[in-house]
């Protein structure tokens, strides 16, 4: 049986030097001039990889697949290594991951806060995978984690904590910010560079100055909040997961009258989670998406301008993710 293989996109002067099937089903095919086709296996096309998304050339060779399911290529001026973008990687851990509640970026490596800390690190032998590490004199139940003035701070059992960062490396001795018991979420504020923390005993302030820690609870909150989110405006969002939400102005400025919310009604049972989006600021709940609008009554609303799986009731929204091409 012979095929053409028909794409506009194309043109017509594809010269295709070698290909195979891979154990996915999908086609990989080399071609002279246009890099790498990737077709279904009803021979359409869906991928084509060139110079500019990373081959180095678009001129390849070869092709082959390992055992682990990539792809390589062999062609003009390197080699390259190609994983498919429907293939999920597994890594290993040095100790067994318990409990992961969040994952995140901490000195430009994968970081997923569990019982302590785990980290993605490659390995000392380049023939060897990379695998996740946990750092060492952190131990305990982990909510979230960000750096701040030099320092590791992370929240979880025990409250609020910092670690000095000296030469990319952290220190083992800690410093407890604040008195609460259990430390939730953190989130910087965009307009004067402090830190909030949602706690289990209300919201927290955080600065460092002078080479101190200096903190101070947000008054007449004293719910058990789970997470939080600060807008462009400096307005901290934060919500429980008994269907409380408040909202906070002001609170990062001592000269100013601070301003409390606190939103119940209309608001469905379980987590309510606050989340900060190029568009705004949106909050997830066990029946949708809703967001604010001061002049609009009530002001807080289920969307209205996103796809229906964003307000399905009894379909909650427990996170969310944008991506640099602003996809949530």
């Amino acid at each position: 049986m012979v095929l053409r293989i028909d794409n506009p996109s194309l043109g017509d002067r594809v010269r295709v030097y070698n290909g195979l099937q891979a154990s996915d089903g999908y086609y990989y095919v080399a071609t002279l001039h246009n890099g790498l086709l990737i077709l279904t296996e009803d021979f359409k096309l869906v991928r084509q990889y060139t110079e500019q998304h990373g081959l180095g050339g678009n001129k390849i060779y070869s092709i082959i697949e390992d055992r682990q399911g990539n792809i390589w290529l062999s062609g003009v001026p390197n080699i390259v290594k190609m994983i498919p973008p429907h293939i999920y990687s597994r890594y290993q851990s040095s100790e067994k991951i318990v409990l992961p509640n969040d994952i995140g970026l901490f000195q430009k490596k994968i970081t997923v806060a569990a019982d302590g800390f785990h980290q993605l690190h490659l390995n000392t032998s380049s023939f060897a995978p990379a695998s996740f590490q946990k750092l060492p004199y952190i131990d305990g139940a982990r909510w979230d984690f960000l750096e701040y003035k030099n320092h590791f701070v992370y929240a979880g059992e025990g409250g609020v904590f910092a670690r000095k960062i000296v030469n990319g490396i952290i220190e083992n001795t800690s410093e407890k910010l604040g008195v609460s018991s259990v430390g939730k979420a953190l989130a910087i504020d965009p307009l004067s560079n402090k830190l909030f923390a949602a706690t289990l005993d209300g919201i927290l302030i955080i600065t460092f100055e002078n080479g101190e820690w200096l903190t101070k609870p947000v008054d007449d909150i004293n719910d058990e909040l789970r997470i939080l989110a600060i807008d462009d405006n400096g307005v901290v969002w934060a919500g429980t997961e008994t269907h409380e939400l408040y909202r906070v102005e002001n609170a990062q400025f001592p000269q100013k009258k601070t301003i409390i919310q606190k939103f119940v009604d209309g608001i469905s049972a379980n987590d309510v989670v606050p989340y900060k989006l190029t568009t705004g600021l949106v909050i997830g709940t066990n029946d949708g998406l809703m967001d604010y609008q001061a002049d609009r009554d009530p002001s807080l609303q289920f969307v209205s301008d996103y796809p229906d799986i964003f307000t399905t009731r009894d379909h909650g929204i427990n996170h969310l993710f944008e991506d640099e091409s602003r996809r949530i």
